[in-house]
């Protein structure tokens, strides 16, 4: 796979150091894995009776637009999908130092599964 820049992405409190390649390659064996629907659901052809879904996306998290994007597919194949957007960084749901964002991210989980 071709190599591309980290990329830093400024988050105020928090400095992350970004490179997709290094998450690609933990789900990538080669580039024809990269047009997988198993690696970006995105890429999926038909979405039509997936189940309720709920999405947490950060928004300090390199990653939100693709969250918020499939989201938005998800709504317009009639798929019930709720978008929650979380001041953290990626990864928030594991962050011992926030532990009442945490908390309040779980029951949020509970309520939406149980409803």
């Amino acid at each position: 796979m071709k190599e591309i820049r980290n990329i830093i992405f400024d988050m105020g409190r928090v400095l992350l150091k970004f490179d997709p390649y290094v998450s690609l390659n933990t789900y990538c064996k080669n580039e024809e894995d990269l047009t997988n629907e198993y690696v970006s659901p995105l890429l999926a052809k038909k979405i039509f009776g997936l189940p309720n879904t709920l999405i947490f996306a950060c928004i300090k998290d390199p990653l939100k637009d693709e969250c918020v994007a499939y989201h938005k597919r998800l709504k317009r194949h009639l798929v019930k999908s709720k978008l929650i957007m979380v001041d953290s960084p990626h990864g928030f749901l594991t962050n011992i130092l926030d532990k009442e964002k945490t908390e309040q991210s779980y029951e949020l989980i509970k309520k939406f599964i149980t409803n």
